[in-house]
């Protein structure tokens, strides 16, 4: 199977002591999916319904047959955020063997491809456990080996292309972002996703 390398980092805000953003990945036979989500607000309401979207998601994966259905995933989770304050989210489901990545998000959080010709994936505006279904778009794109996708919540202000060394692992990039652009006055959660170079059959 190809491999992808993954690494992520999250932080609360300042002066708080849960975080209401996070990150997952998970493998699926021969693809990954990475993930990222702002509960809404901040603190320990915020902290719990990010927590259920990974425990959903999770359950969603484990799940199914065939191969994953964002789309699928994410009406489920709206559907599953009802009863709480809610939360944005953004996924992508790389699957190197074919080269491709498909990402689709909800409300303002951010993908970056790194180098590539149009590096922003777009998110749909919109919020999952609100009053209306948001607009559940999929976005595919071909990605090769050694592209570097970033994806992470408003927590991180990036105004600038994503540069790093390329030797640095995933989990040392998702540091060094959090750092330099976190913002202290909101959570923050970044996950970071490299496509290797060998794919086995």
């Amino acid at each position: 199977m190809g491999q992808v390398e993954i690494g992520g980092c999250a932080r609360p805000k300042l002066g708080e002591g849960e975080c209401g953003d996070r990150w997952i990945a998970l493998r699926i036979r021969d693809q990954t999916l990475i993930g990222i989500v702002d509960g809404l607000g901040h603190g320990a309401e915020a902290a719990q319904v990010a927590r259920v979207v990974v425990a959903h998601v999770r359950e969603q994966v484990a799940a199914s047959a065939e191969l994953i259905d964002l789309r699928g995933v994410l009406r489920s989770l709206h559907h599953a955020l009802r009863s709480t304050r809610g939360a944005v989210a953004g996924f992508a489901l790389i699957s190197p063997c074919a080269h491709t990545l498909h990402y689709s998000g909800v409300g303002n959080t951010q993908a970056h491809l790194v180098g590539a010709r149009d590096p922003i994936l777009i998110s749909a505006p919109g919020l999952l456990g609100g009053p209306r279904v948001p607009p559940l778009t999929i976005q595919q794109v071909r990605v090769d080996p050694g592209a570097l996708l970033v994806l992470h919540t408003d927590g991180l202000v990036i105004d600038a292309p994503v540069a790093c060394p390329l030797h640095w692992e995933c989990g040392e990039i998702a540091r060094d972002l959090v750092a330099q652009w976190g913002r202290p006055d909101d959570d923050a959660a970044v996950v970071v996703a490299r496509i290797g170079e060998v794919c086995l059959l």
